[in-house]
Formats: structure tokens, C-alpha cells, sequence
């Protein structure tokens, strides 16, 4: 289980990347990569885990690459990425919970002999 620790490894390393490639010029790139990041946390763990992730996500998009050095943007670029990671969490997040309880339920509801 990844959780919310291994989100905000995860939001880190998402971030810095970024950075490193230039993506503050282009912040969507940015957000993109974000959003990989809180689908991974979301289809591993649990929607709280996911819902922080998101969070994480957004100050370090705000503040990293629509906004520089730390300083949180809040503005309309800024809100759509609030929105968005929050959708992805969500959907992530509801899509794992199915996956993990149809699994649960074929392993429940198979043959003793397979």
C-alpha cells in the first residue's frame, strides 16, 4: 500500500522533475505529471490517502510552477489544478476501491478446485 507517505515521496519526485525539465513554463506539463503521481496513490490506497495526495499535489503545482519559489498562486490557472488532481484522486480512487472488491469477490466466489 502506497499511502500518504509514499504520495508525498511521490508528489516530491513528481515536482522536481518538472522543474528539472522546464515544465514552470508550460505548468499543464507539470500538472500532468502531478496527476500521475495522485492516480498512482489513488488506485494503490485509499481515498483519504489519495484526497492528500491531491493536496500535496496542488501547493506543489501552485507554489513550483504556476506560482515561483514557494509562493502559492492562486489564481484561475491555479484553481483548475485544484480541480483537476481532486477529480483524479476521486475517479482513481473509486476505479482501485472496484478493482480491489471485484478481485476480493472472484477469489470469494471461485471453485475449491481451481
Amino acid at each position: 500500500m502506497v499511502g500518504t507517505a509514499g504520495g508525498f515521496v511521490l508528489v516530491a519526485l513528481a515536482t522536481l522533475t518538472a522543474v528539472a525539465v522546464g515544465d514552470s513554463a508550460h505548468p499543464v506539463f507539470g500538472l500532468v505529471e502531478l496527476s500521475v503521481a495522485v492516480a498512482v496513490v489513488a488506485l494503490a490506497s485509499t481515498l483519504l490517502a489519495a484526497v492528500f495526495t491531491a493536496g500535496v499535489g496542488w501547493a506543489c503545482y501552485a507554489g513550483f510552477l504556476v506560482g515561483r519559489h514557494a509562493v502559492l498562486a492562486l489564481d484561475k490557472q491555479s484553481l483548475a489544478g485544484v480541480v483537476v488532481l481532486a477529480a483524479v484522486a476521486v475517479a482513481f480512487a473509486v476505479a482501485g476501491t472496484v478493482g480491489r472488491a471485484l478481485l476480493a469477490y472472484r477469489v470469494l466466489t471461485a471453485p475449491p478446485w481451481h
